[in-house]
């Protein structure tokens, strides 16, 4: 996958509250990276998916 599109991260952002999404990116290989706050009320949650994971 990373070597036909070229890259060399996947990375994606979930709203920290949606719990079920979270643990299906986590079910298929992604990786808990950081979070950040979008205003008020939603914090976002960054999942990252290195090349060197994938091949690992």
């Amino acid at each position: 996958m990373f070597e036909e599109l070229n890259l060399n991260r996947l990375e994606l952002q979930v709203y920290f509250h949606n719990s079920r999404a979270i643990k299906s990116y986590e079910k298929v290989g992604f990786k808990y990276r950081s979070y950040f706050k979008t205003g008020f009320v939603y914090e976002q949650c960054i999942f990252g998916w290195d090349y060197y994971e994938y091949v690992a």
